[in-house]
């Protein structure tokens, strides 16, 4: 069959020979070089793809033209572990955050490789060797290079072109890529399109003369004497680089002199990022000292940024170019400041000081408007408004610190609209974690209050979750063995569906109204006659969600919200809320209890475990359907990232998830642990949390070891020798310590007074006084330690990074009782020996009184309970010597992982055996 058979029938022989030109020559052009445009079959490869400009362009050109493939490349920042500290890491951790959003929007168009494609040394081209850009290039037929990778983007001064040891950062990554673009020409006869990063500070502003060639606004035309920075020198090398392989090669390319980008999701450090993240976290003026206040610099929009680079990419010419990109208009850092005070008025403005010199840096962007068609789109003002609103709401991520002068950000946003909310997660309003004034409404909405009327006095909830629609039993309902529930079944909770067979039969059963559902009758029970009547099911009391016949979208991430997110849900009685699957059950529930109210002991830190969760190896994977593209996607940016911390980041394989119990009292941080947690599912739209929490775990971990090691601290949760103890034998280890201190300090007292005093009827005295004081002490001290409470270390070594003075209210109490310490009064001379005694006896009553009641309801029995059940359970509280119990050696079955703690109290996930806790999968039985 030829072309013309399917050309209408009357078509000219000149429309003929104009069809075959044009394909004729779309062919030979396909042959010669990649198409110039960009389009839905294009494939785009971007170095520095998880910095601030490659992720932005990774998610625009996505948003914009759909490639086919968007191939990124980052470094991640390698680091060397044992020269982490907190900046490190936070540093990390955005740029993680960034890559993980472009792996979100992007799904399995993106493909990611945590790579320095930089020139290896001493050899690059080892025999056999196969570098990582080649390996890239043959992946897949690459229309367009974007290269944005920089060495300098930390401002270090000491990098080398060619360093001198192995391991230093190096330069080279201009000529590697222009080596593989002129490989791949030879090899196919194709050259993809390429664009690259450079930067105004290749113009000399920092040391201008009177007859300098180039003044500000800079020109791209006019000559370039001193470039103003080492990194300013790289971007000038790399324009020469480029000019050469043009010249030698005919390897083309369109390099972009970008001025100051700022803009949410910027870069630590410099000048906008700083005052903004100041704005919206202090209290005094946003830029306090501002010793190049009066430099006049030119700020262009992330999102005008972009629209620059995307532009350029579909620019052809005969020739290499070079082009400014920036505003066109100048401002100083101290205007800056002032229009940020503004939007975020505080009692001490910014001062305006004078430099002793003073630079201009503004961009001519007359090439730009003409080559590329290239018009900033985004104002100063504008683009303040969102890069402050953008950083509140990572300060304020659940809310708080209203701004009405903030008219951008995630309340402006429709919950739906992912690149309005740049990487924001949007929270069902049922969940602990949802912004106050943006959240998804779902059917949870219409049960919480429910849920929590039935639970106003539980003490722990045991509570399950199938919202099957055709649910026709609860397995476990089944299982006869009263202490695997709580006595009362309002304790014992299941979210079904209103709909199901299951439902039905037993508002049947029970005369419930047709059209109504189970909340709303009970509510109009509860409100007329003060009873609760509820749905039973076995011991499981059943709460009827109106899940719709029909549902679409985030489904598989509401069914999740209870079990991941219970904050909401319970009483606030309620202390711990104890999930498992439908198909789980416990042989005792009382005991699985106590095992949620240990800690590794530590002198001087006081714990507690915000997250008690098994792990299973003979978990059985076939129960779950096949891994969606999301998940894969998923399972590869958390795995790039654990191989980037050198595998310093821990994780404890084969969670299992099908049970877990969170602790409930009120503690800040177990909260936003959780929020953390159910953060990814919403984010990754996850069917499953498995891969989420142990990352998140993992994640929290790493960075509570961090903290420690920061402060001089070997993390004590690791290793072979971690003892784990009831948190209530914790608080008496450390008092019978501070009790022989305090002993001994009385004992030096009385000895000094009897050296220095001759009466000795006063010495007998003071003994006796002394005396009556130690029983004070001693039944102070047994008192004491029955309120069970946590006692902070009097050197403060184990103190959390951030002040958590303002904190303790969240984390309960300040210890009430009678102090021992304050009971523990002596007369002491002024000699220097003496004082000392003083200042030990001191130390001894700030620990006291700075104890914290964070477990005072933790060692309580639980009254919905059966009686006969505590004879059993008291064998978990019995004690040794060593303070394990009687019954099994706790520390050797479990593992600790650390969480970020904000207070006094350090809390912890604690992983152990399903089986040694008595957990049963009847699926398996």
């Amino acid at each position: 069959m030829t072309i013309l058979a399917f050309l209408p029938k009357g078509t000219t022989s000149i429309l003929v020979l104009a069809f075959l030109t044009v394909l004729i020559s779309t062919t030979t052009f396909a042959l010669d070089d990649a198409s110039p445009y960009l389009t839905s079959n294009s494939v785009v490869l971007i170095t520095g793809a998880a910095g601030f400009v490659g992720s932005e362009l990774a998610m625009a050109l996505h948003r914009t033209y759909a490639p086919k493939k968007i191939i990124c490349v980052d470094s991640m920042d390698n680091m060397k572990w044992n020269e982490t500290t907190e900046e490190h890491l936070s540093l990390f951790d955005l740029k993680r955050q960034r890559a993980f959003h472009v792996w979100q929007t992007l799904g399995s168009t993106a493909r990611f490789y945590r790579a320095d494609f930089r020139p290896s040394i001493p050899e690059y081209f080892d025999m056999g060797e196969v570098p990582i850009l080649d390996y890239i290039f043959r992946e897949g037929e690459i229309t367009h290079v974007v290269h944005l990778a920089d060495a300098y983007h930390r401002g270090d001064g000491a990098i080398q072109a060619v360093p001198r040891l192995k391991h230093d950062i190096k330069s080279g990554m201009m000529e590697a890529l222009m080596e593989q673009l002129r490989k791949v020409k030879e090899e196919t006869g194709r050259l993809p399109h390429f664009t690259y990063a450079s930067s105004y500070e290749v113009y000399n502003y920092f040391r201008p003369t009177q007859n300098d060639p180039n003044p500000s606004p800079f020109r791209e035309k006019l000559p370039i004497t001193t470039p103003s920075s080492l990194g300013g020198t790289s971007k000038l090398i790399d324009e020469i680089i480029t000019k050469t392989y043009f010249d030698k090669y005919g390897i083309n390319s369109i390099g972009l002199r970008f001025f100051s980008i700022y803009g949410p999701w910027g870069l630590p450090h410099t000048p906008l990022y700083e005052m903004a993240e100041r704005a919206v976290t202090a209290e005094e003026a946003v830029a306090p000292l501002l010793p190049h206040g009066d430099d006049v610099r030119d700020y262009v929009y992330i999102d005008d940024a972009v629209d620059a680079i995307m532009a350029a990419m579909q620019f052809q010419s005969d020739n290499p170019h070079v082009i400014n990109v920036g505003s066109g208009e100048g401002v100083t850092l101290t205007e800056i400041a002032q229009m940020i005070e503004s939007l975020v008025p505080r009692p001490t403005p910014t001062a305006k000081t004078e430099h002793w010199i003073k630079t201009e840096a503004v961009a001519d962007i007359t090439r730009a408007q003409k080559l590329l068609g290239y018009q900033p789109q985004v104002s100063l003002s504008d683009g303040l408004v969102n890069l402050v609103s953008w950083h509140h709401d990572r300060a304020f991520p659940y809310g708080g610190r209203d701004n009405d002068n903030l008219t951008a950000g995630m309340a402006s946003c429709s919950a739906f609209d992912k690149e309005c909310l740049r990487g924001a997660p949007v929270y069902p309003c049922a969940s602990e974690c949802s912004h106050e004034t943006q959240c998804t409404t779902s059917y949870y909405n219409d049960v919480t209050a429910l849920t929590m009327a039935l639970t106003e006095d539980c003490e722990g909830v045991l509570y399950t979750v199938d919202l099957s629609q055709e649910l026709s039993e609860i397995p476990s309902a089944a299982y006869d063995n009263k202490k695997s529930h709580f006595k009362s079944n309002l304790c014992n909770i299941a979210f079904v569906s209103e709909m199901s067979p299951l439902v039905r039969q037993l508002k049947q059963k029970n005369n419930y109204p047709f059209f109504s559902t189970v909340a709303e009758e009970f509510r109009h029970v509860h409100s007329t006659t003060g009873k609760k009547e509820v749905l039973s099911h076995g011991f499981w009391t059943l709460v009827p969600l109106p899940i719709p016949t029909f549902t679409v979208g985030d489904e598989h991430t509401l069914q999740l919200l209870p079990k991941l997110s219970p904050g909401s849900f319970f009483g606030e009685a309620t202390h711990f809320a104890i999930y498992c699957d439908p198909d789980v059950v416990f042989t005792n529930i009382n005991k699985l209890l106590q095992e949620a109210k240990m800690q590794p002991f530590q002198e001087g830190a006081p714990g507690a475990t915000a997250l008690l969760v098994g792990h299973d190896d003979s978990r059985i994977e076939s129960k779950f359907p096949r891994p969606t593209i999301q998940q894969s996607v998923q399972a590869a940016a958390y795995r790039m990232i654990r191989i980037g911390m050198i595998d310093e980041m821990l994780s404890h394989a084969s969670f299992d998830s099908s049970w877990m119990v969170h602790s409930l009292l009120q503690n800040e941080d177990s909260r936003l642990f959780r929020c953390d947690v159910y953060g990814e599912i919403v984010q990754w739209d996850a069917h499953r949390d498995i891969q989420a929490l142990e990352f998140v775990v993992g994640l929290h971990d790493m960075w509570a070891r961090v903290l420690a090691k920061g402060k001089g601290i070997e993390p004590w949760w690791i290793g072979d020798q971690v003892v784990s103890v009831p948190v209530r034998q914790a608080r008496r280890r450390l008092l019978e310590q501070n009790d022989v201190a305090a002993d001994t300090n009385k004992a030096k007292v009385v000895d000094t007074k009897a050296d220095i005093t001759e009466d000795n009827n006063d010495n007998t005295e003071k003994a006796e006084n002394d005396e009556t004081v130690k029983t004070k002490f001693d039944d102070t001290s047994s008192a004491t330690d029955k309120s069970k409470v946590a006692v902070k270390s009097t050197s403060g070594a184990t103190e959390s990074s951030t002040d958590s003075s303002n904190n303790i209210e969240n984390e309960g109490k300040i210890f009430g009782g009678t102090s021992a310490a304050k009971t523990f009064e002596v007369e002491l001379d002024s000699s220097a020996s003496q004082k000392q005694d003083q200042q030990q006896v001191e130390d001894v009553k700030r620990t006291e009184e700075q104890g914290l009641e964070i477990v005072n309801e933790l060692n309580l029995k639980n009254p919905e309970l059966d009686s006969d059940e505590e004879a059993d359970d008291d064998i978990v509280n019995t004690e040794t010597a060593n303070g394990k119990g009687e019954d099994q050696d706790m520390s050797t079955y479990d593992t600790w992982m650390g969480m970020l703690s904000s207070t006094q109290v350090h809390y912890f996930v604690r992983i152990v055996p399903s089986s040694q806790v008595g957990v049963i999968h009847l699926d398996r039985e």
